[in-house]
């Protein structure tokens, strides 16, 4: 008689021939994945058991090696990539084993305890295990098999391995692993085994009804109907196998009837991999020309992630076809994790399509244009700005402005800096408009088979330099480039200006030399049209007098390019402003005639019209990125701007080349659409919410993104989807931004809808403030700060602790206010305001430090002063100082330097001045040893520096450079312009906490010490906005300004509402929408609570103070808190009830008129 080892295995030989032996898996998805490591870890505890020779060991061995490989796939797919975080870089060996490249039994075993190794130390940790495995059923299945990472028992384990519900269906290891069980007598118990089977038949079911709800959409005569056929006809061939094999087979077929006729109806399985809702799965497959609208926390990374991995995995769409671009660098990665997540593999070396849009701009031109320009420093072009801004003040030879012409006129000299290969690959295109010989003349540079060909490239080292051509060559080449319309010059050629530019960067490193010095153009005039002698200054309040700040400009020019128009174009559209001639002469200094140090070089927004510049000039490129790219998806579109769009219109020939010209005098983008409506790419949809558009003072163009959907009058006709319900926030947190936003009149057509499943409504209430005069939020802060502290005293918070808590502020400026009381109470927060972390910050502690210790003053800390302090006042002294001044001087480095200065470089070196003037400083400051901390402060800002800025004007100058922060303080300006005290109160806002624990101490050693613990504490409670930096993986509270918060979320937001800045007081229509889109992102950021500051001003005007409240707080219409600090008097009771009947009765179509009654009701009671 056979023994029971020997039945199964005979039975699982017979099982084994009837399955197809072909069984593979192919793309190891994560359900396959964990089945293969339960079959792995049942063949171990199975060898353990019965050894080698066992048969249905034997039987294993097949298996294994069939099924290695596809283990190691899904190991480096899943588990590999955690081990690049350092919390997981302690399971690299196990994972190695995982995927060493040997087979057989022995390395089973040995990946079988790798397996469990890893598996148990994920179990504690289940939102690792449900990020790696994306679906539900395999993140199920991975938490029980991490479960029995801790059993020690080869039979339990076996046991539980045979009870455990598949998460995929692959059967032959399931089989195995049953057969096992019964011949080691550890099979589950029949009703383990009939619940297995019941939820596994469940699952089954499930897949089953997908399949036929895509049955249905197919067309009944296509390859994807029969293919669906032949996948409906497996799932119920396994279907009947498991009820079958299953000791109770009513139960089990009742099991996947039941799912059959219960699942929800997914048409995509990448949908059903998401679980989108139909809303969101519609959007998903929508093709052709198309918007998402997607409001705010409504899922629209999931749906976009999954709507690549819908066209990569169902529609066969190449990955290296697909351009699927975000905002930001943090959301493009987010992008690239999810679309991996869902099923989706896209390898680094077809991603050309995927990261920001600059990125991917940048890398279109090394693939197909001359590589693109060698990119700007901002310093580079702050000096460019600032020389620009020198030739407008210039009088010139009064010659007129040149006649509009387009940035993208193609008859026009190519761009600057062009290469020489690239020149001649622009006359091979364009050829066929010379004469026969001439024509010739140019092919013979690209036919290998011409007598001459070898000679020319030798001459120009492989088509790279021109000049070892004869000069007869030249001449042609130059007559045949100018009748082409192709400028090229040697002298602009980027490869061999290269050597020049380097010189002139080693020149810019010394900054002794001025620009006068430096560049000709800084004293001499262009004598150009825009040599125009004009006076580039603003009268301020008072009627004086004052320079517009260099940032200002650097914003104009930055906003011009944004809207892709040319100088001369934005010199006409804008009735000759000073900034479109600044414009003008920035580029020309740019050019072949300009500054040599500039030549070849691009800024910022270069990258994207040098993209549209390179389809437009040359065809063949055009119809090769046409003709690759069929799939183009663009997160975040509102904050487009219009070259933006025209990069994207020409990729996906949605634009029509020959109206590109017009862009500037174009009302809409889509009036540049061809005639027909046609495009070359199958899909070209844009994704966004136009009432999250924050970034206008970028350039960015909602308008343009509005204007192309079907559902506005006039719109370019794309397909709209629509995503209104919010999966973040409570009900009444939705209502209060819907009520807000509808004051904004030109949008897409979407009121959003709080998710009808979640049971609370959540809050938001308004908190009121006294009035406060100038910029001092110390008291709204200390608030901030105290309800905090007692929300996490009460234990209001929840388990994520001071993670539940953010702060959405107007500007980082006001971080620095919020962050010191967040300091004082020990909360810890994160912010990029960086909080004693601030270079200049940093040097003026280590000055601070000399004046408390003075020149006698404790070695250690007098030493490490001294070293920190050269970086304010810039003192030049950098590493190679501090080399030799810690070998050569002993003891008190302050008392050293006093003697013996002369000795760091040698009393003649032209370094040892600079070494005098820091110990000059040093000596200054020591001597003030004693004297109040305020006074100290004061003098420590007045020290210069080597290049005669003192401290104080190096901050000025920061803020007056910075063009993000200059049309930051021009949006909050009552006139437009921008004060010295609106640019000094910005520039001191990093020191400003400093300056105020100083004021408030006249010691300064007492003052020093407390400094110094809060220093401490803010080293080990604070973090940079940085998700790769560890310490942000703490739980803290998150202050940021409200653009930073995009595409974030928070379960307590508070936001402060500064009357007369946020809005601007006298805000026009347009400024209060864009404003209103910024108040509505960041209410919309608040999960389950939102606390409105109501933060009233004092202005002082002529007629005596007047008193700002912000509108939005009205316009948000909310409840007022119980505990406010400030209350509304019982004599305005009745006034305020009544003014919020009238707020009411406007936004009445938001709310029942039994919630109205409700709410008033509840009002009048307090």
């Amino acid at each position: 008689m056979k023994s029971l080892t020997e039945r199964v295995a005979k039975r699982w030989m017979q099982a084994e021939s009837t399955d197809d032996p072909s069984e593979s898996v192919g793309d190891v998805s994560p359900g396959v994945f964990v089945d293969l490591m339960a079959f792995f870890q049942a063949v171990a505890a199975y060898r353990a058991l019965k050894g080698d020779e066992d048969p249905v060991t034997k039987q294993a061995a097949t298996l294994v090696r069939r099924f290695q490989s596809d283990l190691v796939a899904g190991t480096n797919r899943y588990f590999e990539p955690l081990t690049d975080d350092t919390v997981w870089a302690r399971l690299k060996p196990a994972v190695r084993i995982l995927t060493r490249g040997t087979r057989g039994l022995d390395h089973a075993s040995e990946q079988a305890s790798a397996i469990r190794v890893v598996l148990g130390a994920l179990h504690s940790k289940p939102q690792v295990i449900r990020e790696v495995f994306s679906d539900s059923r395999s993140y199920a299945a991975a938490m029980r098999l991490s479960a029995l990472s801790a059993t020690d028992s080869a039979g339990g384990m076996l046991n539980s391995l045979a009870a455990l519900t598949p998460a995929s269906r692959l059967q032959l290891t399931r089989k195995w692993v049953r057969a096992a069980a019964e011949a080691a007598n550890v099979a589950p118990s029949q009703v383990e085994t009939v619940l297995a089977d019941a939820e596994n038949a469940r699952h089954l079911g499930e897949d089953l009804h997908t399949v036929e709800v895509q049955l249905a959409a197919a067309d009944p005569v296509s390859q994807r109907a029969a293919d669906l056929q032949v996948e409906k006809q497996a799932i119920l061939d396994q279907i009947e196998q498991v009820v079958a094999d299953s000791p109770s087979p009513s139960v089990v077929l009742s099991s996947a009837a039941t799912a059959v006729t219960q699942s929800q109806d997914y048409a995509t399985q990448t949908a059903k991999r998401s679980k989108l809702s139909p809303d969101q799965e519609r959007a998903m497959m929508v093709r052709g020309k198309a918007i998402i609208a997607a409001g705010a926390g409504s899922g629209k990374t999931a749906t976009l992630a999954s709507k690549v991995a819908y066209h990569v995995n169902e529609l066969g769409v190449p990955p290296g076809a697909v351009i699927a671009t975000s905002f930001s660098r943090k959301s493009a990665a987010e992008l690239r994790r999810r679309i991996s997540k869902y099923g989706a593999d896209i390898p680094d070396a077809v991603s050309t399509g995927f990261g920001t849009t600059h990125s991917v701009a940048g890398k279109l031109l090394r693939e197909y244009g001359n590589g693109g320009r060698s990119g700007m420093k901002s310093y580079q072009q702050t000096d460019l700005v600032r020389l620009a801004m020198e030739q407008v003040q210039m009088p010139g030879p009064g010659v007129p402005p040149p006649a509009p012409k387009s940035l993208f006129d193609v008859s026009s000299d190519a761009p600057v800096g062009i290469k020489f290969r690239d020149a001649l690959q622009m006359a091979f295109d364009r050829r066929q408009k010379l004469d026969p010989w001439s024509k010739g003349f140019v092919e013979s540079f690209f036919n290998p088979s011409d007598q001459w060909y070898a000679r020319t490239m030798r001459a120009t080292k492989n088509l790279t330099d021109p000049r070892g051509l004869s000069d007869k060559q030249v001449e042609i080449i130059k007559k045949v480039f100018n009748r082409l319309g192709i400028a090229y010059s040697p002298t602009t050629d980027p490869s061999l200006v290269a050597p020049a530019q380097a010189q002139a960067k080693m020149a810019a490193k010394d900054k002794n030399k001025g620009l006068r010095e430096k560049y000709k153009f800084f004293s001499q005039p262009a004598n150009e049209w825009f040599n125009l002698g004009l006076e580039l200054v603003e009268e301020d309040a008072q009627g004086n007098k004052k320079p517009i700040p260099t940032g200002f400009f650097k914003n104009a020019i930055s906003k011009f390019k944004g809207r892709a128009v040319s100088p001369s174009e934005a010199w006409a559209l804008s009735n000759g402003a000073p900034e479109a001639a600044v414009y003008a002469a920035y580029e020309w200094l740019k050019g072949s005639k300009g500054e040599t140090d500039f030549q070849g070089l691009g800024d910022f927004d270069d990258v994207l019209l040098d993209v549209s510049k390179m389809l437009l000039s040359s065809p063949r490129v055009m119809q090769q990125v046409q003709s690759r790219f069929k799939v183009v998806l663009v997160d975040e579109a509102q904050d487009l701007n219009r070259a933006q769009h025209l990069m994207f219109g020409l990729i996906t020939g949605f634009v029509d080349p020959a109206k590109v010209p017009n862009i500037a005098s174009a009302k809409k983008m889509g009036e540049l659409a061809k005639d027909d409506g046609s495009m070359t790419a199958d899909t070209y949809c844009f994704i966004g919410d136009d009432k999250q558009a924050i970034y206008e003072f970028r350039a960015a163009d909602p308008e343009a993104f509005i204007d192309m959907s079907e559902l506005v009058t006039g719109g370019a006709g794309f397909k709209t989807e629509v995503l209104k319900t919010n999966y973040r926030s409570g009900q009444l947190i939705v209502d209060a931004a819907n009520r807000l936003i509808s004051y904004n009149t030109k949008q897409i057509p979407m009121t959003c809808a709080a998710n009808p499943q979640r049971v609370d409504k959540g809050g938001i209430e308004a908190v009121n403030f006294p009035p406060v005069e100038g910029r001092d939020m110390s008291g709204p802060a200390e608030w901030l700060a105290n309800s905090i502290a007692e929300t996490m005293e009460e234990g209001r918070a929840g388990g994520k602790g001071y993670d539940a808590f953010g702060v959405g502020l107007r500007s980082n400026a006001e971080a620095y206010t919020y962050g010191i009381e967040l300091l004082k109470k020990g909360i810890p927060f994160r912010s990029k305001a960086n909080f004693f972390g601030d270079p200049t910050t940093k040097a003026l502690l280590y000055w601070l430090t000399i004046a408390d210790e003075g020149v006698g003053g404790g070695v250690d800390r007098v030493n490490e002063a001294v070293l920190g302090a050269r970086k304010a006042p810039a003192s030049k002294l950098g590493d190679k100082f501090e080399e030799i001044l810690t070998q050569k001087a002993t003891g008190n480095y302050l008392v050293w330097l006093k003697d013996n200065w002369t000795e760091v470089y040698g009393s003649r070196s032209e370094w040892a001045m600079l070494v005098r003037s820091f110990v000059d400083n040093l000596l200054t400051v020591a001597a003030m040893k004693g004297s109040p901390s305020e006074q100290v402060l004061e003098a420590i800002l007045d020290l210069t520096g080597h290049d005669g800025r003192s401290v104080r004007q190096v901050l000025v100058d920061r803020v007056a450079e910075d063009e993000d922060a200059i049309a930051e303080l021009r949006a909050e300006s009552p006139t437009g312009n921008v004060t010295d005290e609106e640019i000094e109160s910005m520039a001191f806002a990093p020191i400003a906490p400093l300056k105020g624990l100083l004021s408030a101490r006249a010691d300064l050693t007492e003052a020093m010490k407390y400094v110094r613990q809060l220093q401490s504490a803010n080293e080990k409670l604070a973090a940079e906005d940085d998700p790769d930096n560890k310490k942000a993986r703490e739980p803290a509270v998150t202050l940021g300004t409200m653009h930073s918060w995009k595409g974030l979320e928070v379960e307590n937001m508070y936001i402060p509402f500064v009357g007369g800045r946020f809005p601007r007081a006298d805000a026009d229509e347009e400024d209060l929408a864009s404003e209103r889109r910024l108040a509505y992102v960041a209410v919309t950021r608040g999960e389950n609570r939102v606390v409105v500051m109501n933060i009233p001003t004092v202005r002082r005007t002529k007629m005596g103070p007047v008193t700002q409240t912000s509108q939005f707080v009205g316009e948000l219409c909310v409840p007022p808190a119980v505990n406010s600090p400030f209350s509304i008097g019982d004599e305005d009771a009745e006034q305020e009830v009544m003014r919020l009947e009238e707020q009411m009765n406007r936004t009445a179509s938001y709310l029942s008129d039994s919630a109205i009654a409700e709410y008033l009701s509840s009002q009048k009671g307090r």
